[in-house]
C-alpha cells in the first residue's frame, strides 16, 4: 500500500519527502592521589573532580587551591613551573554528545581554537590538554571581579548608585571588542552574559569561555532554567561563595534565572547560531546594565521564551535616563530576526559610539573652521548636493510598487479570503515585503552615490547594478500584484511567496565582467527589460501555486528571450520554464528544460543558473524519475559549483536537503540523516518555514528506516517550528501533522493517529474547502488507519475520496492517482474481491507506466499486488512473471540489498508454496526476512509464518520453523491490538497447535 503524494500515509511507502582525529591519552590503572594529577591517569569522574589539594600536579602545572566550581568544571589557581608565572587551570566536566557518546574530542578542538585567539579583551588560553577523557585549560590568571559585580556590586555590598553612562559604555566596548575578535577567528560564544566577562584590577574587561559555553542539555530542561554562572579564572578578595555571583540583578523582579535570559531567539528555537546571536546576548547585558533590569520579562522559561520570540520588550523603568538614540541602537540589536540586527559587532560598537550630543559638541568646536571651508568651497558643496539629490528618488521609484496604498490593498485582499490564518499571515507578509523595500531603497542610494557622489564606482558598473535593482523592483511588483489577487490557494503560500524574493545582495556582487551585463544596443536592452519583467511574473505565479498561468507566461518568456539573442536571459527563461513544467508534473519536459538551461549557462559562464538547474535536477531525476545514479551525478556537479561559488550557506542547505530526499528514497539512511542535519545547521533562525520543512525531511528518514519514535520527535519539532513561523492554523502545518499521524498509526497509537489526521483535514478544509487536493494525504491516512483496524469498507471509501480529489486537481493520469488506485487494489485483495483487485492493479500499472516509464520503482508495489491476485485466481505463471519483473526493477534501481525487495520476494515464496514447491520457497523467503527488519510487525509476522511453512513442509528444519512462529507471536502479543494483528496472532497460535514439536 502506498501513500498519495509525497507524504506519509501508508505502511510501506512513507514520504520521500570529519570529525577531527580523536585525541587520547595513555591509560594506566593508577588512582588519582592527593599529591598528583597525572596526565597518564584514568579519567576524572565528572562529579568528583579533585577537591583542593595542598600541591597537586597536572603535567608541568602545580595546582595550588580550588577557586570555585561551576556547571562546566572546576577552576584552580596554579603555577606554571616552566615559565614561572601564576595561572588558572580549568578542568572541564566531560559532556555528552547528541548521539550519546563522550565529546572530549569536540571540547578539545574548541579549546584549541580558544588558545589560538590572542586579544587584550579575551582571557588568554595558554595551553590545552586531555586528562584521559577530560579536557583542561591553562589560562590567564586575572585579579578582579565579574562584569556583573562591576555593574551592580554584590548582594552583600551593592553599589549605592548606578555607574555613569560613559563609564558603562566604555567597559562594554572592551567586552564587545573581545567578542568581535573571537568572531573574526571563527568562534561564537553562545553564552555571553555579565558572569562570563571579568574586569581586572587593571580596569580591562576580558571575555572568556568562547565556544565552550554552550549547553548540550535540552533548552527546556529544568536544570538550564536554574543554571548558575560558571567560575572564572580570577582571584577575588571576597570569599569563595561571593566568587560565584547569582544571576539575579538587584532590581530584577520575577525574572527567570540563568542563561536563558540572555539567549538569542535562535537558541530558544534550537536552531543554528552565528555571531549575530552573540550580538543579541550582548545587547541584553548592556540593556540590563543601563536600565537595571533585562529587556524581556518572564517568570518561567516558557514565559521568557515567548517574550523573546515576540519581541515583547519592557517599557523603560522610571528613574533610568537612557538617551533615545542609545535605546534605538539596543532595540536593533534585540531584533528577533538576525538579518535585522547589525551586520557584525564592529557595526554595533560604532553605533554605540555615535553619540549625537558629542557630535554636536565637536561641530560647535569646529564651527569657525566649517565657516571658512564654506566660504572657500561653496561651489563644490553645491555641486555635491546636486549630485546627492540625484540619488534621492528611491521612494518615487517604489510608488505604486510597494507603498502604503499597495499594503492596504494586499491586507484587504488577504482578509477578504475569510481564512482562519489570514490574520496571522498578513503581519508576516508585510514584514517580509517591507524589509525588502527598505533594503532596496538603501542599496539604490548606495549604488547611485558610489558613482555620482563618492566617485568610487564607474558609470558602467553603476548602470549594471541599477539594471539589477530595476529587475528586483519588477519582482517586487509582480509578487504584490499576485498577492493582491489572493484567494485561498494564494493565501496559503503568501508568506513563502513574499520570502522567496531573490536576495538584493546579488546586485551588489555584480562586476563589469558579469555575463548578465545588459547589452548596449537600445532595442536589445528594451527587449531584455521586458523579458525580466515577464520572468518576475513567472516566478511570482510559480511561488503562489498558479502553475497553469505561470507555464503560459514561461513559454512567452522563452520566445521573448529567443528573439532578444541575449544568452544569459535565454538560460534564465528556459530554467524558469522547467520550474513550471516540474510544478505541473511534466517531469520529462522539466528535465529537458533544466538540462538545456544548465548547458547554455555553462557555455557562457553563468554559474547562478547552472547551480539552480543542477540543484533541481538532483531530486527531479533521482527521486521523481527514479534514476538514482543520474541524480547523484547532478549532485556532484552541484557540489563542484558550490565550491567554486564559495560555498554559500543557503545554496548548500538546499543541496543537502535534496540529497537527503534522494538518499532516503534509496534507503541510504545514514547519508540522508547527515545531509538533512547539515541543511538544518546551515539555515538561519529566521528561516522558520524552511527549517520546519527540513525537520519534516528528517522525520521522513527516521520513518523509512523504521525508527518511529525518532520520526515522531522530528515531526513534532517540525510542527512546533511551523506553528511559531506561520501560526497554528496555517496549511503548511497540516502536512506535517498528517505525517505525525502516520507515525502514530504505525506505532499502534490509533487514537492519536486519527486525531492528527482529522486535525490536518480540518485545517485544510477551513482553508480550501472539502474538495482541494491537499486533503489527499490526511484522508489517505484515515484510509490506512481503517485498513489497519480491519474496516475495509471504510478504507475503500477513503481511498476512493482520495482518488477523486487527485483526479479533480491533476487529471486521471497523474502518478499520485496511480498510487492511490494501487491502494484500492490492495483493499479489494484483502476483501477477497480478486477481479476488482486485478482491475485496479492493472489501471494503476497503466497510469504509472505512462507517467513514469516502465522501469520506475513505483511500479514494483503494484506489480506485487497484481501478482498476488493472480496467485489466488490460480494464474501462477503470469503471477511469477510479475513478481520477477518487480524484483528486477527494484534491484536495477537500488541494488540487491534494498529493503523494498521484501514484498515481491515474499510473493515469490508464497507462489512457490501455492505451487506445492516448499523447497523453492525457502530462498526468496529467507532473503525477504533478511531485508524486512523495518516492516510493520503484522507483515513481519506473516513473513515468518510463510517461511516456517516452507521449512516445515520441506522437512528442512522443523525446530527452526516453530521457533520462527513463536518469535513472531511473542513480538505481536505486547503490541497494541488491532484487527490485523489479532488475526495474524490467531493464525500463529493455530499453526503452533497444528504443528507440535517433532
Amino acid at each position: 500500500m502506498t501513500a498519495s503524494g509525497d507524504e506519509a500515509g501508508a505502511p510501506r511507502r512513507p514520504p520521500p519527502g570529519d570529525a577531527a582525529p580523536s585525541t587520547t591519552s595513555r591509560s594506566s590503572p593508577a588512582e588519582i592521589e592527593a599529591t598528583r594529577v597525572d596526565t597518564d591517569a584514568q579519567p576524572l569522574p565528572g562529579d568528583s573532580l579533585p577537591t583542593t589539594p595542598r600541591r597537586a600536579l597536572l603535567g608541568r602545572y602545580s595546582l595550588l587551591r580550588k577557586l570555585g566550581e561551576g556547571g562546566m568544571g572546576v577552576v584552580y589557581s596554579a603555577y606554571d613551573e616552566e615559565l614561572d608565572r601564576r595561572i588558572a587551570i580549568k578542568l572541564l566536566r566531560p559532556r555528552t554528545s547528541p548521539d550519546g557518546g563522550a565529546s572530549s574530542d569536540r571540547m578539545l578542538r574548541e579549546a584549541q581554537l580558544m588558545a589560538k585567539l590572542s586579544h587584550p579583551n579575551v582571557v588568554q588560553v595558554y595551553d590545552v590538554g586531555v586528562l584521559s577523557e577530560q579536557v583542561f585549560l591553562a589560562m590567564e590568571f586575572v585579579q578582579g571581579s565579574t562584569l556583573r559585580e562591576w555593574i551592580h556590586g554584590t548582594p552583600e555590598e551593592p553599589r549605592p548608585t548606578p555607574r555613569p553612562l560613559p563609564e558603562i559604555l566604555a567597559m562594554y566596548r572592551q567586552a564587545g571588542l573581545g567578542l568581535a575578535a573571537a568572531h573574526a577567528a571563527g568562534l561564537v560564544h553562545r553564552d555571553f552574559k555579565p558572569d562570563n566577562v571579568v574586569v581586572g584590577t587593571d580596569g580591562r574587561a576580558r571575555v572568556l569561555d568562547f565556544g565552550l559555553a554552550r549547553s548540550d542539555a535540552h533548552p527546556d530542561d529544568a536544570t538550564l532554567t536554574s543554571e548558575r554562572s560558571d567560575v572564572h579564572p580570577l582571584e577575588s578578595s571576597r570569599s569563595a561563595r561571593r566568587s560565584r555571583p547569582t544571576d539575579r540583578p538587584p532590581t530584577a523582579a520575577g525574572s527567570l534565572l540563568g542563561t536563558p535570559a540572555y539567549m538569542s531567539p535562535e537558541q530558544h528555537l534550537r536552531v543554528a547560531v552565528d555571531a549575530r546571536s552573540d550580538q543579541f546576548s550582548f545587547c541584553v547585558t548592556l540593556y540590563e546594565a543601563l536600565y537595571g533590569e533585562r529587556p524581556f520579562a518572564g517568570k518561567t522559561h516558557l514565559e521568557l521564551r515567548t517574550s523573546i520570540l515576540t519581541s515583547a520588550i519592557r517599557d523603560p523603568p522610571p528613574g533610568r535616563k537612557v538617551p533615545a538614540w542609545l535605546r534605538k541602537v539596543l532595540l536593533r540589536g534585540l531584533r528577533v530576526t538576525p538579518d535585522e540586527r547589525f551586520p557584525d559587532m564592529h557595526a554595533l560598537l560604532a553605533a554605540l559610539a555615535a553619540d549625537p550630543g558629542r557630535a554636536r559638541q565637536r561641530w560647535l568646536a569646529g564651527l569657525a573652521l566649517v565657516a571658512l571651508a564654506l566660504a572657500t568651497g561653496l561651489a563644490l558643496a553645491e555641486r555635491r548636493n546636486a549630485e546627492a539629490e540625484l540619488c534621492r528618488d528611491a521612494d518615487h521609484l517604489l510608488a505604486g510598487v510597494w507603498d502604503d496604498a499597495r499594503a492596504d490593498a494586499l491586507q484587504t485582499a488577504l482578509a477578504a479570503t475569510g481564512l482562519a490564518y489570514a490574520r496571522d499571515t498578513w503581519p508576516r507578509v508585510h514584514e517580509q515585503l517591507d524589509l525588502f523595500a527598505r533594503t532596496w531603497r538603501a542599496m539604490h542610494v548606495e549604488v547611485c552615490e558610489a558613482t555620482n557622489l563618492h566617485h568610487t564606482q564607474s558609470e558602467a558598473l553603476m548602470d549594471l547594478r541599477m539594471a539589477c535593482l530595476a529587475d528586483s523592483r519588477a519582482e517586487l511588483r509582480a509578487v504584490v500584484d499576485v498577492l493582491a489577487e489572493a484567494d485561498a490557494s494564494i493565501a496559503e503560500r503568501a508568506v513563502q511567496t513574499a520570502s522567496n524574493l531573490r536576495p538584493l545582495a546579488r546586485c551588489a556582487e555584480l562586476d563589469i565582467q558579469d555575463p548578465r551585463l545588459a547589452p548596449r544596443d537600445p532595442a536589445t536592452a528594451t527587449a531584455l527589460r521586458e523579458l525580466q519583467a515577464l520572468l518576475a511574473q513567472v516566478r511570482a505565479e510559480d511561488d503562489a501555486g498558479r502553475y497553469t498561468r505561470g507555464l503560459e507566461l514561461a513559454h512567452n518568456a522563452v520566445a521573448t528571450a529567443d528573439r532578444s539573442g541575449h544568452a544569459p536571459a535565454r538560460a534564465d527563461a528556459i530554467f524558469h520554464r522547467g520550474r513550471l513544467e516540474e510544478s505541473s508534473a511534466d517531469f520529462t519536459a522539466a528535465e529537458r528544460s533544466y538540462e538545456a538551461a544548465y548547458y547554455l549557462a555553462d557555455a557562457i559562464g553563468e554559474d547562478h543558473v547552472r547551480i539552480e538547474a543542477a540543484l533541481r535536477l538532483i531530486d527531479l531525476v533521482g527521486e521523481r524519475l527514479g534514476r538514482d545514479h543520474d541524480g547523484m551525478q547532478w549532485a556532484h556537479q552541484a557540489e563542484a559549483l558550490l565550491h567554486r561559488l564559495g560555498d554559500p550557506p543557503a545554496l548548500e542547505a538546499q543541496l543537502r536537503a535534496r540529497l537527503g530526499v534522494v538518499h532516503t528514497r534509496y534507503a541510504r539512511y545514514a547519508e540522508a540523516l547527515t545531509a538533512i542535519q547539515r541543511s538544518i545547521d546551515l539555515s538561519p533562525a529566521s528561516s522558520g518555514p524552511r527549517l520546519a520543512m527540513y525537520q519534516r525531511h528528517l522525520g521522513n528518514v527516521h520513518y523509512r528506516r523504521g525508527r518511529h519514535a525518532e520520526a515522531q520527535v522530528a515531526y513534532e519539532r517540525a510542527v512546533e517550528l511551523g506553528e511559531a513561523a506561520l501560526g497554528p492554523d496555517h496549511p503548511d502545518i497540516a502536512r506535517t501533522i498528517s505525517n505525525l499521524g502516520e507515525v502514530h498509526r504505525i506505532q499502534g497509537h490509533l487514537v492519536e493517529a486519527e486525531r492528527c489526521f482529522r486535525r490536518s483535514i480540518a485545517i485544510w478544509e477551513r482553508a480550501f474547502g472539502p474538495h482541494h487536493s491537499l486533503l489527499a494525504p490526511p484522508v489517505n491516512g484515515l484510509g490506512t488507519l481503517a485498513y489497519a483496524r480491519g474496516d475495509l469498507l471504510a478504507a475503500a471509501d477513503y481511498f476512493e475520496r482520495v482518488r477523486a480529489l487527485l483526479e479533480r486537481s491533476s487529471g486521471p493520469d497523474h502518478p499520485d492517482v496511480g498510487s492511490v488506485t494501487g491502494n484500492l487494489a490492495e483493499v479489494h485483495l484483502r476483501q477477497g474481491n480478486l477481479a476488482e483487485s486485478r482491475r485496479y492493479s492493472e489501471r494503476a500499472l497503466q497510469i504509472l507506466e505512462h507517467a513514469l516509464g516502465p522501469e520506475h520503482d513505483s511500479l514494483a508495489d503494484v506489480l506485487s499486488n497484481l501478482a498476488r491476485a493472480l496467485v489466488l485466481q490460480g494464474q501462477l505463471p503470469e503471477a511469477a512473471a510479475h513478481y520477477q519483473r518487480a524484483i528486477a526493477i527494484l534491484e536495477r534501481a537500488h541494488g540487491p540489498d534494498f529493503p523494498g525487495l521484501s514484498k515481491p520476494l515474499t510473493g515469490q515464496g508464497l507462489l512457490a508454496l501455492a505451487s506445492a514447491q516448499p523447497t523453492r520457497a525457502i530462498a526468496p523467503l529467507e532473503r525477504a526476512l533478511t531485508l524486512a527488519s523495518a516492516q510493520d510487525p503484522s507483515e513481519l509476522a506473516e513473513l515468518r509464518l510463510a517461511l516456517a511453512r516452507a521449512l516445515w513442509d520441506s522437512k528442512n528444519d522443523r525446530p527452526r520453523a516453530r521457533a520462527l512462529v513463536e518469535l513472531a507471536r511473542a513480538e505481536l502479543l505486547p503490541a497494541p491490538a488491532n484487527p490485523a494483528r489479532t488475526r495474524i496472532t490467531a493464525e500463529l497460535g493455530a499453526w503452533l497447535i497444528d504443528h507440535p514439536p517433532p
